[in-house]
């Protein structure tokens, strides 16, 4: 604690006897490696960028939150933890993490803006980039009230929404972020229906889009979706939506 708080020191708790046992020796220093080499920076693992979509693009950060609160045996002012972690590029190696204390059985993350743009900012000065963030994938975890969150991340994001399309719903940064997902779902086999691309579009900006939305979203960026989306409005039809 004193070297990783005070002195800025990366530390690796290790048990003594798995140091000095021969057997199994070389399993453990390897993931012992492993640890340090996440401390140092380093990257362990990469997903293969085709199966990554727009996160290959090297401008969506992926969020993920959790609360952590006392056992019931813990004192009745025991705090709860609140964390976040997210993505610093494309490769998805590095988590790094933001940790708050709040007040115990408090579901919500309370410092929620101010530890995402604690990693927005960390995407700037740690990433392999300096392209700026478009999108933000928020994983649905413990800690975040979706409506809430909607909210509070559209203070960190600032007048973005001020530059509206000509559906004025999305801004020119959420259209683009529409039109790689309906791609990349239409180049597997799989393209989204009218409905679905309206709640993608409710889920961004916080808004229900009208009734005809989509249809004239679509009409309007028809130059940049790829043409089998037809098949999607095909089957949009066929329900009567």
């Amino acid at each position: 604690m004193l070297a990783d708080k005070d002195f800025g020191i990366h530390t690796i708790c290790s048990v003594g006897s798995k140091l000095v046992k021969d057997r199994g020796r070389d399993q453990y220093m390897a993931n012992v490696a492993l640890k340090f080499n996440l401390k140092l920076g380093g990257i362990n693992q990469i997903v293969e960028n085709r199966n990554l979509g727009i996160v290959d693009e090297n401008k969506t950060m992926v969020v993920g939150t959790d609360v952590t609160h006392p056992s019931p045996s813990s004192s009745s002012n025991a705090p709860s933890v609140s964390a976040m972690v997210a993505s610093i590029d494309k490769f998805l190696g590095q988590w790094p993490a933001t940790l708050r204390i709040q007040h115990a059985r408090q579901e919500n993350v309370t410092d929620l803006t101010e530890m995402f743009k604690s990693r927005l900012n960390l995407w700037k000065t740690k990433g392999t980039t300096e392209e700026k963030v478009n999108v933000a994938l928020v994983a649905r975890t413990y800690g975040v009230d979706p409506s809430n969150l909607r909210k509070r991340l559209r203070k960190v994001t600032g007048p973005k929404e001020a530059q509206y399309d000509n559906q004025r719903l999305l801004s020119g940064g959420q259209s683009q972020a529409l039109i790689r997902w309906i791609n990349h779902l239409t180049e597997k086999g799989l393209p989204p229906t009218n409905s679905m691309l309206a709640n993608f579009a409710k889920d961004i900006c916080g808004k229900k889009p009208g009734k005809n939305w989509a249809s004239r979203w679509l009409k309007s960026h028809s130059d940049q979706v790829i043409s089998r989306y037809s098949t999607g409005l095909d089957m949009d039809r066929k329900k009567g939506r």
